[in-house]
């Protein structure tokens, strides 16, 4: 399995566990955490491998059609921001839109 493949079953396999937690509070809060602590440390890795120009503001990690999909809204202030998606495939080409 290429590193692609890893990062893509991860986030996946991630994101599937972070769904079946059902009450915010207790033992599922200190797993929710570290499960995003794991999806934002998947975050950190792809902003630095491809010079994303991320500021630890990224709102969701999926997985869409075999694509790595980064959400966020990029801006400073509540009333400036815009939504934003960076998507990243196989061979490491980056989309924004």
């Amino acid at each position: 399995m290429n590193r692609y493949d890893d990062i893509v079953e991860r986030v996946s396999l991630l994101n599937a566990q972070l769904q079946s937690l059902h009450s915010p509070l207790g033992r599922d809060l200190e797993l929710r955490m570290l499960l995003q602590n794991q999806l934002w440390s998947i975050v950190k890795t792809l902003n630095r491998s491809h010079a994303l120009g991320l500021d630890n503001h990224c709102l969701d990690l999926y997985v869409e059609q075999s694509k790595l999909v980064l959400h966020f809204y990029r801006g400073v202030a509540a009333s400036d921001t815009t939504e934003c998606w960076i998507s990243i495939d196989r061979t490491g080409r980056v989309e924004r839109y």
